[in-house]
């Protein structure tokens, strides 16, 4: 058989992925065997750091203080030991990318692999125990407001003459008609404080939102669009979600954290082949 006619067979084989993991799964074999020549070395010197520090500078604006430094550090390990076994496995032959797209397809190879996670009932509401703090549905206000106008449109005089109109006026619709007019609606259904916030900013969100009891038309309160008298309709209290309540989210939830566990510990795997050595430079 000519080298043209081995090259295609050699292509054919790492095309198949059985063949992929096959030949993985002999390359740690053999890298356990005793006698055989000792790990990989990855030297992280003075000039990577120097460029690791340069592009987090160069998209921050500072340097990286000591902990986002050694996070540099460790993304970078991580990213020469996947780019390394990519290329035992004859990943980038014959095709023209960057190391970081190298780790990528090392990535997927791997997680490809990995057993699909266990998602029985049991488990899916073990998570669900032990990851309460993420079912909760924020605290949620229903309200009705007259908007009063910019800073200096209604005096404090005017303000309290509207508050006595609104407490004894016997037509419940009339408040729709007091005030000025207003861009946006003038009640809305319950909104949780992120949702009000971009409606008529943080100050006026955190104001409503607040489980103090109060109860009929109260104010002035600052918006982005001015001074508002606002009646709080409906207040529901923050509260842990019940399980069914959380649907297919629990389902995404699990799986995600399940592969990701798993990932790590084929990546671990990999990581005991190699001895990493940093060079501190000195300050």
């Amino acid at each position: 058989m000519g080298s043209y006619g081995m090259l295609n067979v050699l292509r054919g084989l790492l095309s198949d992925r059985f063949t992929l993991f096959a030949l993985i799964g002999l390359g740690l074999f053999v890298v356990g065997l005793p006698g055989q020549p000792q790990a990989d070395r990855i030297q992280v010197t003075d000039s990577d750091l120097a460029m690791l520090e340069g592009r987090y500078q160069l998209q921050t604006g500072q340097r990286p203080e000591a902990a986002a430094l050694d996070a540099l550090v460790d993304f970078h390990v991580r990213e020469e030991i996947l780019v390394r076994e990519a290329r035992r496995l004859g990943l980038d032959r014959g095709d023209v990318i960057l190391r970081r797209r190298l780790a990528q397809k090392m990535e997927l190879l791997i997680r490809d692999g990995l057993a699909e996670p266990d998602l029985s009932d049991a488990a899916l509401n073990a998570y669900y125990q032990a990851h309460a703090e993420r079912y909760v549905q924020p605290a949620r206000v229903g309200f009705r407001h007259i908007y009063l106008g910019p800073d200096g449109r209604m005096s404090d005089a005017a303000i309290a003459a509207l508050q006595r109109a609104l407490e004894t006026q016997p037509d419940p619709e009339a408040w729709r008609s007091m005030g000025q007019a207003f861009m946006l609606a003038r009640q809305y259904a319950p909104r949780p404080e992120d949702a009000l916030a971009e409606l008529f900013g943080a100050g006026f969100a955190a104001e409503l939102i607040r489980d103090d009891g109060r109860s009929g038309w109260w104010g002035p309160v600052r918006s982005s669009y001015g001074w508002h008298l606002v009646e709080r309709l409906v207040f529901e209290p923050a509260r842990r979600l019940q399980r069914h309540e959380v649907g297919d989210r629990l389902v995404e939830d699990v799986r995600a954290a399940s592969l990701d566990a798993a990932e790590t510990e084929a990546y671990r795997a990999l990581a005991a082949g190699y001895v990493v050595s940093v060079e501190r430079r000195d300050e």
